[in-house]
């Protein structure tokens, strides 16, 4: 089979497997090249003429050329020839390239930049429905039903139908626009489709005249975390809507240490969803596309909110170090702590209120008032409840609580900013007044109606490396009155016995009754694939393997291989495993199972539940260099191109419009979503 016949039957296998017009010219272009550059038939070609042609032809351009490359060679020749000239070439990583958003003042420069009404269109088409700029040339008069503000790609990518939404007001003016030019084939043009080269003209055009100094396009990705998310920033601890640049708490994956990565960029969006993950006691609000880490066969890696289902693992961190500095007393933070769970703030009145029913606490915090503040306070039994009334009248007291922003009502109460980044000394004083407020007698846990809150105690316990569980309980209350209503309580418990003993030894509460649970068998290391992935590579080979090694994991108390291909090992057992595979296998899965067990910053959560919640406000961007990484509320996250760290959720038209290359229909199945919701939920393009 000479070239040219080559060409012309890789033609038609292409067009009978229903390939796209561009996959046609691509794969037909790289073969063509390919020929003319080894001057060889196409039964001839091997390895080494294609090595040479990616060195002498491909050497500077993007590794997404380069795959593309390859999967035509290997397209034609596996189905012409029945052979594969690309097998054993290493394929490049994709590039990760940052891309550019668009603030909303930007989108309103770029539509009112506009040269003519067809353009704005366009542009607003390409802002509301997040088409393709494929999609949009193809559009047709007949696939818009504009009184239901739909319409729908015919065909499009990977040959599917799929409805996508219209902005109400974009609707109205697309109306006019289609009466206008009745005749048309297209809804922008008469006879033929415009190129998209015109498309990416018309945008690029606009964003030249409104001053806009980005690489514009239709589309983008983003990844995206709720706005309360605490991230350490310059060595202090702040919710991420207040962080504005600086250095974060990293992880670097190289060394598998705790690092500082640097904030190169920041942005704010809007939004509308969350997905809300617990995994092992730590809960972590994003959007569907923001990444955590996983592990899997290969070690560990990114994956996607979307992807994660319950018992999977992630990875979180043990313990924050930052640089702290001591401020104010240890008696003070210990009653700031007491009055965050219990007090009562009284303008009326000209002071705060404490109710406790243990006599011995409220004398405690009487006398911790007068010789803290110097003070006289009143203490009273009350005459409706068992219960006991501890009042301070100051209003320089009242004064510090408002500077610390602790006088709201309970579900809007947090901890102090500045004691997040205080001393340990002091954060285990507050700890000890919160856990006099709101801890329990026996097992070691907090209570609260206000899950923030509860979240804030935790990153303080790991400031002094103690590991804690919060846990969300769903309940019908009945009110004196007799109504019932749901009310959400969350709990926040100190499991295992080693944080256990570190909580009795550095927090100094007055509940004594402190249980510590008998046995602790270790913690445990999510790397079972990897050890069946060993297991399966050496079974066949019975006297190295099973049988030499039958007898060494014996000789450590370890009975059965086979348990521990399913099960996730504690890290003692782990050790003795890779003490005994080194004798036998010296592969790099044996260094990554070492890698991995000795490392001491981070811990495995498994996931336990993931609820997708409503939420309606900022979202903030951040881009981290060069760890693509960040320590969000205690858990690992990735921005492997910026992280959105939001003050509300995402609207799902916008996840759409900012991913730019999913579909809509796609979105509707990360979120589980119907189509009439879908209508309901307002076009970003409205708010403009």
């Amino acid at each position: 089979m000479n070239s040219s016949e080559f060409l012309k039957n890789l033609e038609t296998e292409i067009k009978i497997s229903k390939l796209s017009p561009y996959t046609l010219r691509n794969y037909l272009m790289f073969n063509k090249k390919l020929l003319e550059h080894s001057n060889k038939n196409p039964g001839e070609i091997n390895q080494q003429d294609i090595k040479n042609f990616l060195a002498d032809k491909m050497n500077d351009r993007a590794s997404s050329s380069t795959i593309l490359f390859l999967a035509s060679i290997k397209f034609a020749y596996s189905s012409l020839l029945q052979k594969d000239p690309t097998s054993g070439i290493k394929r490049p990583k994709s590039e990760k390239k940052i891309p550019i958003v668009l603030s909303k003042e930007e989108v309103i420069k770029l539509i009112d930049s506009s040269s003519t009404k067809k353009s704005r269109l366009i542009i607003q088409l390409l802002y509301s429905s997040g088409l393709r700029v494929s999609e949009i040339v193809n559009l047709k008069p007949r696939d818009l039903n504009l009184n239901e503000n739909t319409g729908w790609v015919r065909a499009g990518k990977g040959k599917k139908d799929r409805m996508f939404f219209l902005s109400k007001k974009l609707s109205k003016k697309l109306e006019k626009f289609i009466l206008k030019h009745k005749d048309w084939n297209y809804v922008f043009s008469e006879k033929h489709a415009l190129s998209t080269r015109n498309i990416q003209k018309i945008v690029q055009k606009a964003a030249i005249k409104a001053g806009i100094n980005k690489s514009v396009h239709p589309h983008t990705l983003r990844h995206c975390l709720y706005p309360e998310t605490r991230i350490v920033v310059d060595g202090k601890i702040l919710p991420a809507k207040e962080i504005k640049k600086g250095e974060v708490s990293s992880f670097d994956f190289n060394t598998m240490k705790i690092c500082n990565g640097k904030i190169i960029g920041t942005e704010i969006h809007k939004t509308k969803e969350l997905f809300s993950i617990w995994a092992d006691g730590y809960e972590i609000s994003c959007s569907d596309k923001h990444r955590l880490f996983t592990i899997n066969e290969n070690g560990i890696e990114e994956i996607e909110a979307n992807k994660i289902i319950k018992s999977d693992w992630i990875v979180g961190v043990k313990k924050l170090d930052i640089e702290s500095i001591s401020t104010r007393t240890k008696r003070f933070w210990r009653f700031v702590g007491y009055a965050l769970g219990d007090a009562t703030f009284s303008e009326r009145r000209r002071g705060i209120v404490i109710f406790d029913k243990d006599k011995k606490m409220i004398d405690y915090y009487k006398d911790l008032v007068e010789k803290e503040f110097n003070k006289i306070s009143k203490l009273r039994r009350c005459k409706d409840r068992n219960s006991y009334e501890l009042a301070v009248y100051s209003l320089q007291i009242l004064d510090e609580m408002k500077r610390l922003e602790i006088n709201k009502l309970s579900k809007f109460r947090r901890v102090p900013l500045e004691l997040m980044n205080n001393s340990k000394e002091n954060i285990c004083k507050f700890l000890a007044g919160f856990y006099d407020a709101e801890g329990n007698n026996g097992e070691i846990r907090f209570f609260s109606a206000n899950k923030e809150l509860l979240k804030d105690v935790q990153i303080l316990l790991l400031r002094i490396g103690i590991d804690s569980h919060l846990n969300e309980r769903k309940r019908i209350v009945k009110l004196p009155q007799g109504k019932k209503i749901n009310h959400t309580m969350y709990t926040l418990h100190i499991l295992h016995k080693p944080d256990q003993e570190k909580f009795i030894q550095l927090i100094p509460t007055l509940k004594k009754k402190l249980k510590i649970q008998k046995d602790f068998y270790g913690e445990k290391i999510p790397v079972q694939k990897i050890i069946k992935k060993l297991n399966e590579k050496h079974i066949t080979n019975r006297n190295r393997w099973k049988g030499y090694l039958s007898k060494e994991l014996y000789g450590e108390r370890i009975h059965s291989l086979k348990r521990y291909c399913r099960l996730a090992p504690t890290r003692k057992t782990l050790l003795k495993l890779i003490k005994i595979f080194k004798k036998y296998d010296n592969s790099p899965d044996i260094y990554l199972l070492e890698k991995i067990a000795n490392c001491k910053d981070i811990k495995w959560l498994r996931v336990k539940k993931i609820n997708k919640i409503k939420y309606d406000g900022n979202l903030f961007d951040f881009t981290i260099k060069p760890t693509q990484c960040l320590i969000t509320d205690g858990i690992l996250s990735h921005n492997s191109f910026a992280t959105h760290l939001m003050d509300a959720g995402v609207d799902l038209r916008k996840i759409q419009v900012m991913l730019g290359h999913q579909s809509i229909s796609t979105t509707q199945i990360y979120t589980h979503i119907s189509n009439e919701q879908l209508k309901s939920i307002k076009n970003p393009l409205d708010e403009l």
